[in-house]
Protein backbone atom coordinates (compact mmCIF):
# COMPACT_ATOMS: atom_id res chain seq x y z
CA UNK A 1 0.00 0.00 0.00
CA UNK A 2 1.23 3.47 -0.87
CA UNK A 3 0.19 6.44 1.25
CA UNK A 4 0.98 10.12 0.75
CA UNK A 5 -0.12 13.23 2.61
CA UNK A 6 -0.90 16.26 0.45
CA UNK A 7 -2.05 19.81 1.14
CA UNK A 8 -4.66 21.00 -1.35
CA UNK A 9 -3.63 24.11 -3.27
CA UNK A 10 -6.58 24.47 -5.65
CA UNK A 11 -8.05 27.94 -5.11
CA UNK A 12 -11.57 26.60 -4.56
CA UNK A 13 -10.55 23.32 -2.93
CA UNK A 14 -11.69 20.02 -4.41
CA UNK A 15 -14.64 21.32 -6.39
CA UNK A 16 -16.01 19.52 -9.45
CA UNK A 17 -13.18 20.15 -11.93
CA UNK A 18 -10.20 19.00 -9.81
CA UNK A 19 -12.29 16.16 -8.36
CA UNK A 20 -13.08 14.94 -11.87
CA UNK A 21 -9.38 15.23 -12.81
CA UNK A 22 -8.41 13.08 -9.81
CA UNK A 23 -10.99 10.43 -10.67
CA UNK A 24 -9.97 10.34 -14.33
CA UNK A 25 -6.29 10.10 -13.39
CA UNK A 26 -6.69 6.97 -11.28
CA UNK A 27 -9.59 5.22 -13.03
CA UNK A 28 -7.48 3.30 -15.62
CA UNK A 29 -5.34 1.57 -13.00
CA UNK A 30 -5.92 -1.78 -11.34
CA UNK A 31 -5.75 -0.38 -7.82
CA UNK A 32 -8.00 0.57 -4.95
CA UNK A 33 -7.64 4.32 -4.44
CA UNK A 34 -8.99 6.37 -1.58
CA UNK A 35 -8.68 9.79 -0.02
CA UNK A 36 -8.80 10.30 3.73
CA UNK A 37 -9.98 13.63 5.14
CA UNK A 38 -11.07 14.30 8.72
CA UNK A 39 -10.98 10.59 9.50
CA UNK A 40 -13.31 9.63 6.63
CA UNK A 41 -12.12 7.57 3.65
CA UNK A 42 -13.63 8.32 0.26
CA UNK A 43 -13.36 6.22 -2.90
CA UNK A 44 -11.34 8.19 -5.44
CA UNK A 45 -13.17 6.60 -8.33
CA UNK A 46 -16.32 8.56 -7.40
CA UNK A 47 -16.52 12.26 -8.30
CA UNK A 48 -19.47 12.84 -5.98
CA UNK A 49 -17.59 11.25 -3.10
CA UNK A 50 -14.61 13.54 -3.61
CA UNK A 51 -16.74 16.68 -3.93
CA UNK A 52 -18.87 15.58 -0.98
CA UNK A 53 -15.81 15.52 1.28
CA UNK A 54 -15.81 19.36 1.11
CA UNK A 55 -12.02 19.72 1.05
CA UNK A 56 -10.94 23.37 0.97
CA UNK A 57 -7.70 25.06 -0.04
CA UNK A 58 -5.07 24.46 2.63
CA UNK A 59 -6.69 21.27 3.94
CA UNK A 60 -4.47 18.19 4.28
CA UNK A 61 -5.63 14.92 2.79
CA UNK A 62 -4.04 11.48 2.70
CA UNK A 63 -4.07 9.44 -0.50
CA UNK A 64 -4.11 5.64 -0.25
CA UNK A 65 -3.44 3.28 -3.16
CA UNK A 66 -3.23 -0.50 -3.02
CA UNK A 67 -3.22 -3.18 -5.66
CA UNK A 68 -1.14 -4.36 -8.62
CA UNK A 69 -0.78 -0.86 -10.11
CA UNK A 70 -0.68 1.16 -6.88
CA UNK A 71 2.57 2.93 -7.78
CA UNK A 72 1.25 4.07 -11.15
CA UNK A 73 -2.07 5.19 -9.65
CA UNK A 74 -0.29 7.22 -6.96
CA UNK A 75 1.97 8.87 -9.53
CA UNK A 76 -1.06 9.83 -11.64
CA UNK A 77 -2.87 11.27 -8.59
CA UNK A 78 0.18 13.21 -7.46
CA UNK A 79 0.52 14.71 -10.96
CA UNK A 80 -2.99 16.14 -10.52
CA UNK A 81 -2.96 17.30 -6.89
CA UNK A 82 0.69 18.31 -6.53
CA UNK A 83 2.12 19.12 -9.98
CA UNK A 84 5.78 20.05 -10.03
Amino acid sequence: METKAVTITFENGLHMRPAASMVEACRPFDAEVAMEFNGVKTNLKSVLGVVGAKVKKGDAITLHCSGPQETEAMAALMAVVAPK
